[in-house]
């Protein structure tokens, strides 16, 4: 997994679910991207993800679809993490991103 920085286990079922988050960002400088994903545990199958967007905004919510299928994937993996594989002066990522929550929850269509 390229430039994981954190990772959880998860039980979801089968649907459509969304992945919510409520993030501020300052100066937030992300060379090879920042993304919540959430795949399945024993195929790897990205199952959505949500991508953290560079810059400065004031709290506010973002959220991405995940569709887990009806069967072969009772457990999953959301992983934080960047497009670098190794530490890189090339790549410098700054700035801050403070994440006030974060969720999956039922997709409601809106």
């Amino acid at each position: 997994m390229k430039g994981q920085i954190a990772q959880q286990v998860l039980m979801l079922p089968p649907g459509d679910l969304e992945l919510v988050a409520e993030i501020t960002t300052q100066g937030l400088v992300t060379p090879k991207g920042l993304s919540w994903t959430v795949t399945c545990e024993r195929n790897r199958q990205t199952l959505g993800e949500l991508v953290v967007e560079p810059g400065s905004h004031e709290r506010r919510s973002v959220s991405a679809s995940i569709k887990v299928p009806p069967a072969g994937c009772d457990m999953q993996w959301l992983r934080l993490s960047t497009g670098v594989v190794a530490p890189s002066m090339r790549y410098r990522y700054g700035g801050s991103l403070t994440v006030h929550r974060l969720a999956v929850r039922l997709f409601d269509g809106e």
